[in-house]
């Protein structure tokens, strides 16, 4: 069973094959690091993980859920479009990924948990789908912010679910420090890449104590800039900065 609920027992689920792909791969990296590359000294996990399969469909250049799946099939949340984020899969081109996207939020349930949408607009946003990114965005909190305290509630008005629902904060959170604020994390280094303002009459937000090997980092981003501030660094750092932001300016200062 992949992320979907709905459907257990399934075959060459997406998610759940390129997740097992991943932790395959991650066994010769691991071994890479602690002893040797050597094909001939243990298994070869990179050769089992090229042979795990992921379903594409050429015609409709969309990726099924699972074996058997068919399009017009009601899914509880999000599934195979978290192989775009956030599992940054490779080998998922731009025009898959934007059928995957409009393809099951055409058949995801109305009851469904509130991170699918959060997520959904993430995706949009690296697609540079910014409109429809808002609207994703907007729909991951409207119905489920609950008052007095603003908890985070696990489905819609009317509907029975968890009430403390920590995974649709978590899926919003993500929204904004991964979706508008545009932060990624890859096993050798971080980027940021493309940040935004949410949508709204903000005029900037600021993403404080992102920590990656050691260092210690401040985002903040404005309608004319983007600011990277490296309040503490313990080792040598490199900063590439990309032609995606309007402005980019880092302050460093070293820790003791």
């Amino acid at each position: 069973m992949g992320p979907d609920e709905d459907h257990k027992n399934v075959t060459n689920n997406a998610y759940t094959n390129v997740i097992a792909g991943y932790a395959l791969y991650f066994g010769d990296l691991t071994k890479c690091l602690v002893s040797s590359c050597d094909q001939d000294r243990g298994g070869n996990w990179s050769d089992l993980a090229s042979r795990i399969k992921l379903l594409y469909d050429a015609q409709n250049d969309y990726h099924p859920q699972f074996e058997g799946y068919r399009r017009d099939t009601v899914i509880k949340q999000a599934d195979t479009v978290l192989l775009g984020y956030p599992l940054q899969y490779p080998g998922l081109t731009t025009t898959a990924r934007s059928n995957d996207l409009r393809f099951y939020e055409a058949v995801t349930r109305s009851s469904g948990p509130a991170m699918t949408w959060a997520i959904h607009a993430v995706n949009h946003l690296d697609l540079g789908e910014v409109g429809e990114a808002a609207r994703r965005f907007e729909q991951s909190y409207r119905d489920y912010v609950r008052g007095p305290y603003r908890v985070w509630s696990e489905v819609g008005p009317g509907q029975s679910g968890a009430r403390n629902f920590i995974t649709g904060a978590g899926g919003f959170l993500q929204a904004v420090i991964n979706g508008y604020g545009g932060v990624r994390v890859f096993l050798d280094h971080l980027e940021i890449r493309n940040s935004r303002l949410p949508p709204g009459s903000a005029t900037s937000f600021k993403i404080k104590g992102l920590q990656y090997l050691g260092t210690r980092l401040t985002l903040t981003v404005t309608t004319s800039s983007t600011k990277l501030s490296v309040e503490q660094i313990c080792q040598n750092m490199t900063i590439q900065i990309g032609n995606g932001l309007p402005t980019l300016i880092v302050e460093r200062e070293i820790c003791k």
